[in-house]
C-alpha cells in the first residue's frame, strides 16, 4: 500500500539557498530564474487562448544521496479545512494539469545538487478568461515504510510548486454567501443575560473567475442595539468555481429575546452579505420578570383589600356617634 504526502505548496520548510521555494526540507521545486536574479515563490503565466508559452523548474536536492522523482501538472482545489492541494497524479485533470507539459516525466537529482526541467502550456482555444490554478509536483519514487495501524504502508513524500496562470479576457470577480446559520449555547449564565460565545457558520463560493482572498466581518446586535459583539477573519484565497464553510467563533453576544447577526464578505473587487434573525429568549430573567410583575400584583391586591376595609369601617363608627342622643334635664 502507498501513501502519498504532498508538502505545503507554499513555502514551508524553506531552503536558504532558494528564498521562497516550495520545499519539505530534504528537496525544493521552485520556477527557473535567469542568471542573476532571483527565483520566485510561484509560477505566474499570463496566457493567450490557442498559444503555447513554456518556462522551467528546477529540482533542489539537499541531502546526501541522489533523489529519484516523478514528475507531473495538476490541477489545484479548496480543501475541506480552506487550505489549497493538489489532485494527484492519477486524478482527473481539467486546467493547468491537462494544459502544462513537462519535458522529464521522471529524473533523478545528484546529492546536493540540482536538475532543470522544461515545460511547455498549451492553452486551448476554448480555455475561459481568468485564473486558473494547479501546481508541477516533485514526488520520490521511493518512499519510508511505515504502518498505519497493522496495515504495511510506503509514504512518498512530494512537493509541488503553485502555478497562477491567468488566461485573457474579462475578469469578474464574484462571490456568494449561499447559507448562513447561527448557533447560540445556552449554558445556565446565559439564562440571565449572561454573555456566550456565538458560533456562525456559512457556506461562500467562488462564483467568478479570478481567485479571490475574502475577508468576513460578523456584528451581532440584540434589541438594546449593542454592537459590541464583532470578529473579523481574513480567510485563505479561494479558487474560482471553489467553496468554504468557516465557522466563526463571535465572543461576547447578550442573548436578549432577539439578535441580528449581519455578515459581509469582501475582497479585491467582490462583495456579499446577508442578515439572520434569530430568537435567544433568556428565560431565566423572563421567570425572574415574571415572579416580581406576580410580587407587585399581589401587593397591589393587598393594599386595595386593607384600603376598602378601613373605608367601611370608618363610616359605620361615625353613623353609631350620630344616633346617639344626650339625656334630657327636666
Amino acid at each position: 500500500m502507498v501513501l502519498a504526502a504532498l508538502a505545503p505548496l507554499a513555502a514551508g520548510a524553506i531552503a536558504p539557498s532558494v528564498a521562497g521555494a516550495a520545499s519539505n526540507g530534504l528537496w525544493s521545486v521552485f520556477p527557473t530564474a535567469p542568471a542573476g536574479r532571483q527565483a520566485q515563490p510561484y509560477v505566474t503565466p499570463d496566457l493567450t487562448p490557442g498559444t503555447q508559452s513554456g518556462g522551467s523548474v528546477t529540482i533542489d536536492n539537499y541531502t546526501g544521496e541522489p533523489l529519484s522523482v516523478d514528475l507531473y501538472a495538476a490541477d489545484a482545489f479548496n480543501t475541506a479545512g480552506g487550505g489549497l492541494s493538489l489532485r494527484r497524479q492519477i486524478d482527473p485533470q481539467v486546467g493547468i494539469g491537462r494544459w502544462l507539459h513537462l519535458d522529464e516525466s521522471h529524473v533523478v537529482v545528484p546529492a546536493r545538487g540540482a536538475v532543470e526541467v522544461g515545460y511547455v502550456i498549451d492553452t486551448p482555444d476554448n480555455a475561459a478568461p481568468g485564473d486558473h490554478v494547479g501546481g508541477i509536483v516533485a514526488e520520490e519514487t521511493t518512499g519510508t515504510p511505515a504502518k498505519a495501524g497493522a496495515v504495511p504502508i510506503t509514504v512518498l513524500e512530494a512537493v509541488g510548486v503553485r502555478v497562477y496562470a491567468r488566461v485573457r479576457g474579462p475578469l469578474h470577480p464574484r462571490l456568494s454567501l449561499a447559507h448562513l446559520s447561527v448557533e447560540i449555547p445556552r449554558p445556565l449564565s446565559s439564562q440571565f443575560g449572561g454573555q456566550v460565545t456565538a458560533r456562525v457558520r456559512l457556506s461562500l463560493r467562488d462564483v467568478g473567475n479570478t481567485v479571490v482572498t475574502p475577508t468576513v466581518r460578523v456584528s451581532m446586535t440584540n434589541p438594546l442595539g449593542r454592537t459590541g459583539s464583532k470578529v473579523r477573519v481574513a480567510l485563505p484565497e479561494l479558487l474560482p468555481g471553489s467553496s468554504l464553510t468557516p465557522t466563526l467563533l463571535v465572543p461576547g453576544v447578550a442573548p436578549l429575546v432577539h439578535l441580528r447577526t449581519s455578515v459581509s464578505v469582501v475582497a479585491a473587487g467582490a462583495r456579499a452579505g446577508v442578515t439572520r434573525q434569530s430568537w435567544a429568549v433568556p428565560w431565566g430573567l423572563v421567570a425572574l420578570a415574571a415572579l416580581f410583575v406576580l410580587l407587585v400584583v399581589l401587593a397591589l391586591v393587598v393594599f386595595r383589600r386593607r384600603r376598602r376595609r378601613r373605608r367601611r369601617l370608618v363610616p359605620a363608627s361615625g353613623q353609631q356617634a350620630d344616633s346617639v342622643e344626650p339625656p334630657a334635664v327636666r
